[in-house]
């Protein structure tokens, strides 16, 4: 297998384990995800952490996406939703809970231009969400 570039290794910041990452569009950062309900946004040169938020549940999160423009931080959790969070200036807070499940969440996924969002659950659905409507979903199954 060939080297594909320097390994960045994630600093150990979850107690309870990471679940999931993903970086920033513009690669300055990335958010990881872990069953210790936390959120947590790290530079991604120094690895230091810039922004730590606990989920408003009790549930260990599963799955991160971040949106195309940078603004908008998905998360799938055991709790059966998915919640939507703002990072602004290197800073996450709530916005809004999209969608339930009869499951835990297992993967987000926003749409290249950021106008939907796909998450699936473990009982094998993927609801895809108009974030324009969020009212108006698409239940695959």
């Amino acid at each position: 297998m060939a080297n594909s570039g320097p390994t960045i290794v994630a600093p150990k910041v979850h107690k309870a384990g990471r679940s999931d990452l993903t970086f920033t569009p513009d690669g300055s950062s990335f958010i990881t995800v872990g069953a210790d309900f936390q959120i947590i946004l790290h530079d991604s040169t120094t690895r230091n952490k810039q922004s730590t938020i606990k989920h408003p549940s009790t549930a260990p999160l599963n799955a991160c996406s971040i949106s195309p423009d940078g603004t908008t931080v998905a998360v799938g959790t055991n709790y059966h939703r998915v919640d939507l969070f703002t990072l602004e200036n290197n800073t996450l807070s709530f916005s809004q809970t999209l969608t339930s499940f009869q499951n835990a969440v297992t993967g987000v996924c926003f749409s290249n231009n950021g106008d939907y969002l796909a998450a699936s659950a473990q009982e094998s659905t993927i609801k895809v969400i108009d974030l324009e409507s969020p009212d108006q979903v698409n239940l695959l199954k």
